[in-house]
């Protein structure tokens, strides 16, 4: 009971304070009164200064529905610089004065200091990604006219530069295809040309080899042929003279003599005739090794150049399709764009909003009023008194 006794004058205390001031406000409701007329003519003086002095910007905007490539790379490029520079070579017609300007000469006129560089045409063209693959195209210039002609033409440009930019890749890409089945079909070449040098030097070293073989065991043949020659020769010489010794006396011929004389002639012969097949097989193995030596390198030889030209078709042939699916790609790959709102009439950009200024500023000079009747009341109760 006693707690509640003593909050009521804390209470009492309360209500008499906020009534006092209400009563301070009340009684300087002319000082708020005045410094909020005065905060609201600055407001709408400010409104009046911003409408009819300076230079305004006009925006104009065109929708596009774009299929490919992607939004996204799209706004990448509307801000490079090659396609900012290509924008800056558009001429506009119908402007004032009759003549043709391109968008840099038409900047350079009306914008203090100059604007028709890259820096300052690519603050003036905007875009912005929608939804489902909706691409908004913002233009901002300070003339309604040339902002709208520009943002057609932009979009215009847009689709032109996408083409070319597509036609010069797929060209590149064929350079360098070109370039690349050129140093292949070189690669082959070389590649052959030494196989056929291998080849026909290890044929020739094959041959050589054979033949020197063969020369050899012909020569060997030859020899041991000559000297069973010999050998036959003197068998029959040494017969003839047996009977030449005998001739004057028939009856002391030996028969027996006779036949191993004729014995050792017969054995000659067959050595002399054995070696003398021999060494006529040898010579005509010793040709058919050579001629089938020169068939098999003609064989190689022949089929290392069918082998060749078979990479030489094939390569041609890869080297066909290649070209067609580069071909292929840069037609599938070429925008598709299409423009559902051509660029709207230019409206003013940056227009100051006129409710929202002078809320602010009533607001503002209601606040500074305030503080002017409590400072003055604050002034008047601590330095009023001692004065």
């Amino acid at each position: 009971m006693e707690q509640s006794n003593q909050n009521l004058p804390r209470l009492n205390e309360d209500e008499i304070d906020l009534a006092d001031l209400l009563r301070q406000v009340w009684a300087g409701r002319w000082i708020i009164i005045i410094t909020t007329a005065v905060f609201f003519v600055m407001a709408v003086l400010y409104i009046l200064y911003t409408s009819y002095s300076g230079v305004k910007e006009y925006e104009s905007q065109a929708t596009l529905l774009v299929e490919s490539p992607s939004p996204d790379s799209l706004i990448t490029v509307t801000k490079s610089p090659l396609f900012i520079s290509e924008v800056l070579k558009i001429k506009l017609t119908g402007l004032k004065g009759g003549a043709a300007l391109t968008v840099a000469e038409v900047l350079d006129q009306q914008t203090k200091p100059p604007q028709g560089n890259l820096a300052g045409l690519t603050g003036r063209i905007n875009a912005t990604k929608g939804n489902a693959g909706i691409l908004i195209i913002s233009v901002k210039m300070q003339d309604q006219f040339t902002a709208k002609q520009l943002t057609d033409s932009v979009v215009q440009k847009l689709t032109q530069f996408l083409k070319e930019t597509q036609v010069k890749r797929a060209a590149k890409n064929q350079e360098l295809l070109v370039e690349d089945t050129a140093k292949s079909f070189q690669v082959i070449r070389e590649t052959t040309s030494r196989n056929l040098k291998y080849l026909s030097k290890g044929a020739s070293k094959n041959i050589q080899y054979l033949t020197q073989g063969s020369s050899k065991n012909i020569q060997f043949l030859t020899e041991g042929y000559t000297k069973a020659e010999s050998i036959y020769l003197q068998a029959q010489k040494a017969l003839a003279d047996y009977y030449t010794l005998n001739s004057k006396s028939p009856g002391m011929i030996d028969s027996l003599e006779v036949k191993r004389l004729n014995a050792d002639i017969k054995l000659k012969y067959n050595v002399y005739s054995g070696l003398y097949q021999q060494l006529e097989s040898a010579k005509i193995e010793a040709k058919r090794q050579s001629e089938l030596g020169n068939i098999d390198a003609a064989k190689q030889l022949e089929q290392a150049k069918l082998e060749a030209d078979k990479q030489f078709e094939q390569k041609k042939i890869d080297a066909a399709k290649q070209l067609e699916q580069v071909n292929l790609d840069a037609v599938k790959k070429v925008p598709v764009i299409n423009v559902l709102e051509p660029a709207t009439s230019a409206t003013e950009f940056n227009v100051p909003k006129t409710k929202k200024v002078l809320l602010l500023m009533v607001f503002f000079g209601i606040i500074v009023g305030v503080g002017i009747v409590f400072g003055k009341k604050f002034w008047e109760k601590n330095f009023g008194e001692k004065s």
